[in-house]
């Protein structure tokens, strides 16, 4: 009976002692930055790599060295023969930029359990293993509402990679966005396949120009769009970092992700012995996005003072996009009045709000639990300007 208890008690004080954060940090911290893609000048990886910056800044006598593994093209194979190799040279702190790379951190993580692993827009932790994502659908919503405010048509465009959840959430709330200011303003979305093709965001800008669109808005690589909205003279969102100073008259503003306040915030939490493994999704600790880099003469101060408090309410809660009454594309009330979509439902989100319409025939969502149906939408078919050489010129990578 007594080796009963004993066993129940070191078991108790195994579970206790796993949930406790690591111990306080007392030597130069070694960080490693894994980015999906080469860092560039503007984009997904640069925004992290902005984040090296700042910690630098932030902690330049406690952090020994932050090193930045890029690369052209995802390659999981060589990419845990990096992580492995600077695991070995002692790196204690890891950000992970690409969800692609999810199961290779996780199987590293297990070998290697001192050591700490934050993953960017992933869904699974571990006792030191941590994910962090902004809501991007909230940049989407203060863009939706900029984009009403401007177009004159009343018609948006929306180009997303891939009808998963997260890039229909930033669809919809465009679409809910520009209905605040237009309530009859609609939202078309073209799937293009890829994080980052340009012959095909191009090809898609200039369908949607050609439908009566004045406002695109990209949750794809967007350099090619700025290029197009240039030439045809409309208004477009760059994504990532400013672009004005390629396109400075058809850049309406700059969608950015800003990862910096969670970064420092995390790495403050290892030096300090505090960290513990979260899902972190936005929040005043977590990573935002803000609508940056305003056209210099069309955006009024009272438009960007007006963009400033939704992003400020939004990151407090007071503002949430997907607040009812809201309908689908049918018709159909899904939120009621004054109620909102929880993180769960929005994380599963498989519909279109009311305003948007999809100019793919047929498309399905992956989701964590397999394909999902979609609704049929317009006749139109991006097979109609994605042939298969541009196919063969597209990547998966997110990071653009």
């Amino acid at each position: 009976m007594k080796s009963q208890h004993l066993r129940k008690f070191a078991l108790v004080l195994v579970l206790v002692l796993s949930a406790l954060p690591f111990s306080a940090w007392s030597q130069p911290l070694k960080i490693a930055m894994i980015m999906g893609g080469d860092v560039g000048t503007f984009g997904w990886s640069y925004s992290h790599f902005l984040c090296k910056l700042a910690i630098e800044k932030t902690f330049s006598d406690k952090v020994e060295e932050i090193y930045i593994y890029e690369q052209d093209e995802l390659n999981e194979g060589e990419t845990k023969k990096a992580m492995r190799s600077l695991l070995e040279d002692d790196y204690k702190l890891f950000f992970v930029t690409s969800y692609e790379f999810e199961g290779i951190t996780h199987a590293l993580a297990k070998e290697y359990p001192d050591v700490i692993f934050e993953i960017a827009t992933g869904s699974e932790r571990a006792d030191n293993v941590g994910v962090y994502s902004p809501r991007f659908y909230e940049g989407r919503y203060s863009a939706g509402v900029l984009s009403g405010i401007h177009s004159s048509t009343g018609l948006i465009g929306y180009i997303g990679p891939f009808p998963i959840p997260e890039i229909v959430r930033g669809a919809n709330a465009v679409a809910l966005g520009a209905r605040t200011i237009n309530p009859d303003a609609k939202v078309f979305t073209i799937w293009i396949d890829a994080w980052s093709d340009d012959l095909a965001e191009a090809e898609a800008s200039d369908l949607l120009i050609n439908m009566g669109v004045d406002v695109i808005v990209p949750h794809t690589k967007g350099s090619a769009l700025m290029e197009v909205a240039r030439n045809r003279e409309v208004l477009a969102f760059a994504k990532g970092s400013d672009l004005s100073h390629v396109t400075p008259n058809a850049q309406l503003a700059s969608i950015t992700d800003d990862w910096t306040p969670f970064c420092i915030n995390r790495v403050q939490k290892v030096l300090d012995g505090n960290w513990q493994s979260a899902d972190v999704w936005s929040g005043p600790e977590g990573p935002g996005v803000r609508l940056t880099h305003f056209h210099s003469t069309r955006v009024s101060e009272e438009e960007i003072s007006l963009i400033r408090q939704l992003e400020h309410d939004m990151q407090i809660g007071t503002v949430n996009p997907f607040t009812g009454p809201i309908f689908d594309s049918q018709g159909r009330q899904i939120v009621a009045e004054s109620q909102a979509l929880t993180d769960q439902e929005l994380k599963d989100m498989d519909w279109f709000v009311e305003g948007v319409e999809s100019l793919n025939d047929e498309w399905t969502c992956q989701s964590n639990f397999g394909a999902v149906p979609w609704m049929e939408a317009s006749a139109l078919s991006i097979r109609q300007f994605t042939s298969p050489t541009l196919k063969k010129s597209s990547s998966r990578n997110r990071h653009d």
